[in-house]
């Protein structure tokens, strides 16, 4: 299947490409949703520098674990913000970073930066 910019794709359709490993559908998922998950993960971390690296992070999970997004379950989008939650809490525990994660309901999630974990 050929991405055509002018069309309007379902997640069904765009979770096929990506499965297939079709660059552009990746591209198009990112081009919908890349500011985003921008503009979430600096109101979550609250920090531009931590919020480039896990947003990069968040769509390299996405092309690897895109086998794990299932349509009947959730929008492509919130499973994108999923995502974006567990890479940076991963990220920040292998940085050593001790953090509070705050969940006032979507999308009013924050992560309450502790400082280097201790022993």
């Amino acid at each position: 299947m050929k991405i055509d910019r002018a069309l309007k794709y379902s997640d069904h359709e765009l979770h096929l490409l990506i499965l297939q490993k079709n660059k552009k559908a990746f591209n198009r998922v990112y081009d919908c949703y890349g500011s985003m998950m921008y503009g979430l993960a600096i109101q979550a971390l609250q920090s531009r520098e931590l919020a480039d690296e896990i947003v990069e992070l968040t769509f390299i999970r996405l092309w690897d674990s895109v086998h794990f997004f299932d349509v009947q379950k959730k929008t492509l989008c919130m499973w994108i913000v999923g995502l974006l939650i567990t890479t940076a809490q991963d990220y920040l525990e292998s940085k050593n970073i001790e953090y509070i994660f705050k969940n006032s309901g979507f999308p009013n999630f924050l992560f309450e930066i502790i400082g280097e974990k201790v022993g």
